[in-house]
């Protein structure tokens, strides 16, 4: 049986009435959140785990959907794979370091869920009206460079925010699809 998010895991991600919805977090965390410090993690999926980082890249991934970046930033920084990269870079970028997410981009280049993450944001970007800023996040796969030079540009509280929405869907996709990836993988 493939691993699936615990009871208490899916509760953690309802913690937050509007979560992963800020481009860079400003704001504090979700009430409720740091109840995952006390939490064994491997009580997050309703198997025996088989991959300790991954599931922790688990937890990281739900410390980042409850915008408490502080915590998501120990964990990640104790992943020390291509996906522990994957959820420093989401960290840093959210934070508003992007200099900093292009580092840890730059780590995780050849991660396995990049291809899935093409072929599911084209699904998203295909139902938005053309728009030459967005092609280029998926020519030659996904390009997470230019997302965050996106969100750099875009996360300013004023500006153009049916364009910032469409960044949210898509960072929130880039969520879903790496946390996915580590739970498959615990």
């Amino acid at each position: 049986m493939a691993p699936k998010l615990s009871e208490t895991a899916l509760r953690l991600l309802t913690l937050s009435e509007a979560p992963y919805r800020q481009l860079v977090v400003r704001t504090p965390g979700a009430a409720g959140a740091r109840a995952l410090a006390s939490i064994d993690y491997s009580k997050l999926i309703n198997t025996t785990p088989a991959d300790a980082l991954m599931l922790r890249g688990v937890a990281c991934g739900i410390w980042l959907w409850n915008d408490e970046l502080d915590e998501a930033h120990k964990l990640a920084q104790s992943i020390e794979t291509d996906t522990g990269a994957f959820w420093h870079a989401i960290m840093h970028r959210r934070g508003g370091d992007f200099s900093n997410a292009k580092y840890w981009y730059a780590r995780c280049r050849n991660h396995p869920v990049l291809q899935a993450l093409a072929s599911q944001s084209s699904l998203v970007l295909d139902d938005l009206p053309s728009d030459n800023r967005l092609v280029k996040l998926t020519v030659d796969g996904w390009q997470s460079d230019h997302l965050v030079d996106l969100i750099e540009a875009h996360a300013k509280p004023e500006g153009e925010e049916e364009f910032a929405e469409v960044l949210v869907v898509l960072q929130q996709l880039e969520w879903r699809v790496l946390l996915e990836y580590c739970v498959a993988m615990a």
